[in-house]
């Protein structure tokens, strides 16, 4: 009987829920994200199978899976698995890239339309009675007719543009690997390089995967280069932005 080590921070209620679905000859074990290695190190040992719902395995963990066969991650990104090691230790990895493709994608555009339309002050001034004091038609804005920079246009920055197509925005993308021509005629997107992207955009919003090609992609030198009054939203990992030059 396979043996699956489900690692998670969800509640105990939702991973319950979750494991309803595994196959009934499955032995399937719930755990906290956070064990530390100590506590991780037996429970992988005889382990087919390990689930990850947020956060990694450390090298002293996984020299211990001898039976293990596949990691599961249940995300896009792999910064938290070493890879190298995995690949030494004969150990598969595969990602769940996509999925979540959908929230991401309506996430940012709702990210955009609050700052745009100042929906956080604009609801506390209602619920004390100001009613005016930032309606006054001069601070809010409209995604329509905007230049929006997709820095990534994967699973995610797809979906993003024909949102944003939808409101009426000009689209213009960056990626390491260019769409397709007929992506980028469906999508009515154009490719421009990054320093172009970031001089040239009302919204510039970031769908890349973190590593260490991506690692600082904004740096001091990138953000400089951006708008004043441009917005920049990231949806993707922090680490993609340098945060102390932000």
């Amino acid at each position: 009987m396979p043996i699956v080590r489900f690692f998670t921070g969800v509640t105990p209620e939702m991973a319950e829920r979750l494991i309803r679905h595994a196959p009934p000859d499955y032995t399937v074990t719930t755990h906290p994200s956070n064990l530390p290695d100590e506590e991780k190190m037996p429970l992988v040992s005889n382990a087919d199978f390990v689930i990850i719902f947020g956060g990694g395995l450390s090298e002293s963990v996984l020299r211990v899976a001898k039976k293990l066969k596949l990691i599961q991650l249940v995300s896009a990104g792999f910064e938290h698995i070493n890879i190298d090691l995995c690949k030494e230790l004969g150990i598969q990895v595969a990602n769940n890239g996509g999925a979540n493709a959908i929230d991401v994608a309506e996430h940012t555009i709702a990210l955009i339309l609050g700052f745009y339309r100042h929906m956080v002050e604009q609801d506390h001034n209602v619920r004390t009675n100001r009613y005016r004091t930032l309606n006054n038609g001069l601070i809010t804005y409209t995604i329509h007719d905007k230049k929006v920079g997709v820095i990534g246009m994967g699973n995610i920055g797809r979906r993003v543009t024909k949102l944003l197509n939808a409101f009426g925005a000009t689209v213009q993308y960056t990626d390491a690997y260019p769409s397709s021509p007929e992506v980028e005629r469906d999508l009515s997107i154009t490719r421009v390089d990054l320093p172009t992207l970031l001089k040239t955009s009302d919204i510039v919003t970031l769908h890349v995967p973190y590593s260490k090609n991506t690692h600082h992609l904004l740096g001091p030198n990138e953000l400089a280069l951006i708008k004043s009054k441009a917005l920049l939203v990231n949806t993707c990992r922090g680490g993609v932005i340098d945060q102390k030059a932000l």
